[in-house]
């Protein structure tokens, strides 16, 4: 008798549990419930508000400002022009724009920002022309921005930008939209545009640089000779100054290279 008083305490046990623990679910649920209707009402006041505002037709797109005014050519006005202007402001992806934008390798940013209620404006940072690159002794060159997007394609060069001789990082020709991911190259850069605010610049000019596949930099100033500065060139930027005695002298003619990698400076003269 005894065993079955405590089967049927275990099982009232069990029912009191479940019934603690559907009480438990109902009361959670009466609590909880004026916070649901409360961000349910919110959710349906929100898109009724978005969708008023995307059939108001006072924040129709009438003007896109481009900045600078020269970023984008006519043809490229027109087509944003004809595809943007009438269309709801709130209802265009600028995002979608900027990266369309940027799919062109003369623009580096495009920041596009909506001015309510009917100007959209486009500022543009553009990328400028830094040296010809070649990357084969008579392939043809491309014209490279600072950061290694080729921008132009074209089978002679000419005395306005330095040339970069790339011929051992296994690239075989320059291509519009292409970028050169090579830390040499970076440097390179670095150095250039140290180099064009040093006053050795109003002395000398760098006309051809060097890169190997290690990273290594070397220069050519005026007509020679070369001038090896290594993974770092702009580090030896001050060593320039201090050679310039020996590159200004009548021997220069005489030099084969210029080694500025060490604490001893190697002059190699030719044979």
């Amino acid at each position: 008798m005894g065993k079955k008083k405590r089967k049927r305490s275990g099982k009232n046990k069990s029912f009191a549990s479940l019934g603690n623990l559907i009480g438990g679910g109902f009361h959670l649920f009466f609590r909880s419930l004026p916070f649901v209707l409360v961000f349910g009402a919110a959710g349906m006041l929100f898109v009724g508000v978005r969708q008023a505002l995307y059939a108001d037709f006072s924040l129709m797109l009438e003007k896109i400002v481009v900045t600078p005014p020269d970023a984008l050519s006519a043809t490229e006005r027109r087509t944003l022009e004809t595809r943007l202007i009438g269309k709801n402001i709130l209802a265009i992806d600028i995002q979608k724009i900027s990266r369309d934008l940027k799919k062109n390798p003369e623009i580096r940013v495009a920041k596009v920002s909506r001015y309510l209620p009917s100007l959209l404006k486009i500022e543009i940072e553009e990328r400028k022309p830094m040296a010809f690159v070649q990357f084969a002794t008579k392939g043809f060159y491309g014209v490279a921005a600072e950061d290694g997007m080729i921008l132009e394609v074209v089978k002679e060069r000419n005395s306005s930008l330095v040339l970069v001789e790339a011929y051992s990082l296994g690239l075989k020709e320059p291509r519009v939209g292409s970028q050169i991911k090579h830390r040499g190259f970076v440097e390179a850069m670095t150095f250039l545009k140290a180099f064009w605010k040093d006053p050795l610049a109003h002395q000398e000019t760098v006309t051809k640089i060097s890169l190997d596949h290690l990273g290594n930099v070397g220069i050519v100033l005026g007509s020679g000779p070369d001038i090896r500065l290594g993974r770092r060139p702009a580090e030896h930027l001050n060593d320039l100054e201090k050679i310039m005695p020996i590159l200004h002298g009548t021997d220069r003619l005489n030099i084969d290279y210029v080694d500025l990698q060490f604490d001893n400076v190697i002059v190699k003269r030719k044979k």
